[in-house]
C-alpha cells in the first residue's frame, strides 16, 4: 500500500517539476516580449519626436516623454491633469490594499466593517481616476492625429494598441507633422484664371 502512495507522490512531484519549468520558460518569454515592446515604443517615440522638431533623446526619459507627447499633440495642459489623476489612482490603489489587509486581520477581532468600507471607497476612487486618465489619453491621441493631419479613427488605434500605431506613425514617411499653425488648403496658390481656384 505504501508503494502505491509513494509512486503517486513521485508522479505528482514530477508533474509539479514539469509545470514549474514550463512556468519559468513562460516567464522568461513574457519578460523578453515586454522588453521588446518597451524598446520598440521608445524607438517609435524617438522618431515621432524628431518629426515634430523635438530632440529624440526626450523619448527615453520617463514622464518627460509623456509631457513631450502631450506637447506635440497640442494638449500640454492636459498632461498635468493626467499626471495628477495617475498619481492619485496609484495612491488609492495602495490604500485599498492596506485597507484590505486591515479588514482581513479585523475579521478575527470582529472589527472589519470600517476597513472594508474604506477599501471599497478607495477602489471606487481608483476606478474613477483610471477613467479620467483614459479620457485624457483619448484627448491626447485625438490631438496627435490632428497634428499629423490623419483621420480621427487613427486615435482609436493609438489608445488601444499604441505600440503598433506609434510605429506606423514613426516609420511611415508619408505621415508628416504639421502642428497646429499649418493648413495645407490655405497654402495652395490661387490662380485667378482658373475657375476651380476661385
Amino acid at each position: 500500500m505504501y508503494s502505491e502512495y509513494g509512486s503517486v507522490v513521485s508522479e505528482l512531484r514530477d508533474l509539479l517539476y514539469n509545470v514549474n519549468s514550463y512556468n519559468a520558460g513562460l516567464n522568461v518569454l513574457s519578460s523578453l516580449l515586454n522588453l521588446a515592446v518597451v524598446v520598440l515604443t521608445v524607438v517609435a517615440l524617438w522618431m515621432i519626436f524628431e518629426k515634430a522638431g523635438e530632440p529624440g533623446w526626450k523619448a527615453v526619459i520617463p514622464f518627460y516623454n509623456s509631457y513631450i507627447l502631450y506637447k506635440i499633440s497640442g494638449k500640454k495642459n492636459l498632461f498635468w491633469g493626467a499626471l495628477a489623476s495617475s498619481i492619485l489612482c496609484f495612491i488609492l490603489a495602495i490604500a485599498a490594499i492596506v485597507f484590505a489587509i486591515v479588514a482581513f486581520v479585523g475579521i478575527f477581532t470582529g472589527e472589519y466593517e470600517q476597513a472594508a468600507l474604506n477599501m471599497l471607497l478607495c477602489t471606487v476612487g481608483c476606478a474613477i481616476c483610471a477613467v479620467v486618465t483614459l479620457v485624457f489619453r483619448i484627448l491626447q491621441s485625438v490631438g496627435l492625429t490632428k497634428a499629423f493631419e490623419i483621420s480621427g479613427g487613427y486615435a482609436v488605434g493609438l489608445v488601444l494598441i499604441p505600440v503598433v500605431f506609434y510605429c506606423i506613425l514613426a516609420f511611415n514617411s508619408n505621415m508628416k507633422y504639421y502642428g497646429f499653425g499649418y493648413h495645407p488648403v490655405q497654402d495652395i496658390p490661387v490662380d485667378p484664371s482658373n475657375p476651380y481656384f476661385q
